[in-house]
């Protein structure tokens, strides 16, 4: 079952995978793939404790390296979208708690581009915000606000 048909939706978003939720989803996605014999068995999988067996369960980290992968693809084409020379912001458990993962799998993922956009994203840098609520829901709210202003069409 597709993640539309799971959670009731009419549009997938890159938001519903690079979140929580869909760390969580990914992982039941590889589970029911069936491909990993080393997986260690859990009924209750948070998507924070599916980022912190990544080291010794393969299917644990399978599914990190799926969210980090597509967490960096989606700051890529923001950045590129709005090319944010002041900064672009990491907010959240996944970048403060599992820095390493974002070191190892995010930043080559995120750099692996073009030879002539590279010196552009090097003009940009990346700042980790570790335990700052009011930015996490300034950043959430300006998030709604965006796909609000975007997807408003005006009367013909």
């Amino acid at each position: 079952m597709g993640m539309k048909q799971k959670r009731n939706m009419s549009t997938v978003h890159w938001a519903n995978f690079v979140s929580l939720s869909g760390i969580e989803y990914t992982y039941q996605l590889l589970q029911n793939m069936q491909s990993y014999s080393n997986a260690i068995d859990r009924d209750k999988h948070d998507a924070i404790t599916i980022l912190s067996y990544a080291i010794d369960d393969d299917l644990c980290r399978a599914t990190a390296d799926l969210f980090f992968k597509f967490y960096a693809r989606f700051t890529y084409n923001f950045v590129w979208t709005i090319l944010p020379f002041g900064g672009i912001y990491l907010v959240g458990e996944t970048a403060t708690v599992h820095q390493k993962m974002l070191s190892d799998i995010f930043l080559p993922e995120y750099f692996n581009c073009v030879s002539s956009k590279q010196p552009v994203l090097k003009r940009i840098p990346i700042y980790i915000i570790n335990n700052d609520v009011q930015l996490i829901l300034y950043g959430t709210m300006h998030y709604f606000w965006y796909n609000k202003l975007n997807n408003y069409r005006m009367p013909s």
